[in-house]
């Protein structure tokens, strides 16, 4: 029967000192929540510059920025909320922070600032790295308009297309009226020039 109680004592203490711990370090989790949530406000407050520098440039940011800014923003309300409510809970506290007046209220407050403390310490290490923040953002693709066949214009398609044929022609200028053909002129030698590239 005494193994009995030693083994029952020896689990409500070590239950009682893991809770307990919450309250034994609240004064040391504080400071270093305090620590850690400045670095990370500096740390954000850089890289959204660095962003908005990019962004006027005309880039996107990358994805793994966006993930990691929205988990800032998410976590920073907890932080401030812990932070400001650190006087009354401390306050609670007695015997040199050894006691709390209302131990269930000051555990929980404890178990919060410790979880806290741990979520943004894993946010500051998981601080995308590398000096690109932002990407070009590519235009959409180029359909394939279909393009039928042309009346009256074969001897200009072929007269323009022996022209770019030749090593000395690199520009081709194509100009007249609207509506007598120019942009259909050019659509059949994007094709014809598509199916000599599939044949070489």
């Amino acid at each position: 029967m005494g193994n009995v109680l030693s083994n029952g004592f020896q689990a409500a203490t070590s239950f009682f000192l893991e809770k307990a711990k919450y309250i034994l370090e609240l004064e040391d989790n504080l400071e270093a929540l305090q620590e850690v949530a400045r670095r990370l406000k500096a740390m954000k407050d850089d890289l959204q510059n660095q962003l908005e520098m990019e962004e006027r440039k005309g880039l996107r940011a990358l994805e793994e920025i966006k993930v990691w800014l929205s988990e800032v923003k998410a976590i920073q309300p907890k932080v401030t909320k812990l932070l400001e409510d650190r006087t009354s809970e401390i306050e609670r506290l007695s015997m040199y922070g050894y006691c709390s007046s209302n131990f269930l209220l000051t555990y929980h407050y404890g178990k919060n600032v410790f979880e806290t403390l741990e979520k943004v310490r894993s946010i500051l290490s998981s601080k995308p790295c590398g000096e690109v923040v932002a990407r070009r953002i590519l235009p959409p693709g180029v359909n394939d308009i279909d393009t039928q066949r042309t009346v009256g214009l074969e001897k200009t398609l072929e007269d323009a297309w022996s022209l770019l044929m030749e090593k000395e022609v690199g520009i081709l200028g194509i100009y007249g009226m609207g509506g007598i053909g120019k942009t259909t002129l050019l659509k059949q030698i994007n094709e014809k020039s598509k199916r000599r590239s599939v044949k070489d």
